[in-house]
């Protein structure tokens, strides 16, 4: 049987600033990865961040110790910075490790890493011209930041996060060469690295820092999203699990068949202007043409193609999954009818990334 949790103390002059600690350090889960009998585990030195010259001692909740220094944490977190201040115990009844005193934190050793990697020693990586740090190392600074009120290390972290987000919709029509072409370019300006899975933790962080430009995107990323993924939620560094709330899984499943319904209906609405003869004043072969424009519709219409999501803001030529229609005839096509029609007429007829943001309000 696991012991009860320790309530800590704090006296401090701001009743709100102990409202604080008390909701930072108290009130939060202890470890439930306990060997047998309920002990905890066993405390071992962090490789990283063990400075010998450090001044405390800060433990995760899987016992890894990070030996840091008081004025480098209180400076960027006022949390840390009150936790301090406090008078210590009589040095008989303190804990101490290597002669620091170890201030217990019930967070996982992965994401206090990362946090640690930006807030205590130099990041001079961050400074390179191709540093593109990983979405999931800046939601962890973002999570701890957040948690002990260290205000700039979440803004810091969370800029490139938004800007991610709110440029995909912004932007207007971005992928005429394909999704991959797009997300790789995507990152590559914009500075990170993110994977798709990662829309689900994107949609806790603008919850939980108010950021709602960061959802609209990231919603459309998990309907995009393996299934079992959007279910079961995907877990991170550490054991911590991501996982939707009820009303946002909802709100994926309400809108993925919406969205992949517009991803066919606007190969259909091409198909149709085309079978009508309009837009092809540079057609070389205008009889034979429209006749295959005719037989692509009619095929289409009877054809159960079902969409890939990431095609929805894609033009046909570049699209992961093509109607069968489309694949049957489009080499018939003269070169110029062929081209306008595969790479030349997306701001037509497919959707725009700016939809998504009256598509999920927040």
């Amino acid at each position: 049987m696991t012991p009860p949790r320790p309530r800590i103390v704090i006296n401090l002059r701001s009743a709100s600033r102990c409202e604080d600690i008390h909701r930072a350090i108290d009130n939060h889960p202890m470890p439930t990865d306990h060997g047998e009998g309920g002990t905890p585990p066993r405390t071992e030195k962090d490789e990283e961040f063990w400075f010998d010259d450090g001044n405390i001692v800060v433990v995760a909740e899987d016992g890894t110790a990070f030996k840091l220094y008081k004025g480098v944490l209180s400076s960027v977190s006022s949390v840390f910075k009150d936790l301090f201040s406090l008078p210590q115990p009589p040095e008989s009844d303190a804990k101490t490790m290597d002669g620091c005193p170890v201030v217990p934190l019930y967070d996982s050793a992965a994401e206090l890493r990362h946090f640690f990697r930006l807030v205590a020693k130099p990041a001079f990586s961050l400074l390179r011209h191709d540093s593109r740090p990983s979405f999931r190392a800046l939601a962890a600074i973002c999570r701890i930041g957040h948690k002990y009120q260290a205000a700039e290390a979440v803004e810091a972290a969370s800029e490139r996060i938004v800007l991610f987000f709110e440029k995909a919709c912004s932007e207007g029509r971005l992928m005429n060469a394909g999704w991959e072409d797009f997300w790789a370019r995507h990152q590559k300006n914009i500075g990170i690295t993110v994977e798709l899975a990662d829309a689900i933790e994107a949609i806790n962080l603008a919850r939980l820092l108010d950021k709602p430009t960061i959802l609209p995107f990231a919603f459309y990323l998990c309907c995009a999203a393996h299934p079992l993924h959007l279910r079961n939620g995907i877990s991170r560094e550490g054991g911590t699990l991501q996982k939707l709330s009820d009303d946002d899984y909802l709100k994926c499943v309400w809108a993925t068949p919406q969205l992949l319904a517009r991803c066919v209906h606007d190969v259909r609405r091409l198909l149709a202007y085309y079978r009508n003869g309009h837009g092809r004043v540079s057609c070389q072969a205008a009889q034979r043409c429209q006749e295959v424009f005719r037989q692509m519709d009619a095929e289409m219409e009877g054809e159960a193609h079902i969409g890939e999501l990431l095609d929805l803001f894609v033009v046909v030529g570049c699209r992961k999954v093509q109607p069968q229609a489309y694949l049957n005839h489009h080499a018939q096509l003269c070169p110029p009818c062929l081209y306008e029609m595969a790479h030349c007429s997306g701001t037509r007829f497919f959707q725009d990334p700016s939809m998504l943001e009256t598509f999920f309000s927040a």
